[in-house]
């Protein structure tokens, strides 16, 4: 019997983004949507945010990931964070315009 060939643990990642560096772009762009006033007029979810960042970098980013960043911009008072555990929408913070 053959043993089953196993392939290179990069070589199933290939084409997405992981990590660390997934999470600085979606800072990145997050920074973007600052300037363009994203978050000024309404609170926005995470899924809004998602579909927001695959639209404009075409890249499917996972919802935690996301989150992690908007929680990221929340504790440095970059936005505010407004409703319950589970149904967080984020707003900009007005010091940050």
């Amino acid at each position: 019997m053959k043993p089953k060939a196993q392939k290179a643990p990069q070589a199933t990642r290939s084409g997405s983004s992981h990590g660390k560096a997934e999470t600085s772009i979606i800072k990145r762009e997050l920074e973007r949507l600052f300037e363009a006033n994203y978050f000024e007029k309404m609170p926005r979810s995470t899924g809004d945010v998602q579909k927001e960042l695959k639209a404009i970098t075409k890249i499917g980013f996972k919802s935690r990931k996301v989150s992690q960043a908007l929680g990221d911009f929340y504790r440095t008072n970059r936005l505010l964070r407004v409703g319950s555990r589970g149904k967080f929408q984020y707003l900009l913070q007005s010091s940050s315009r």
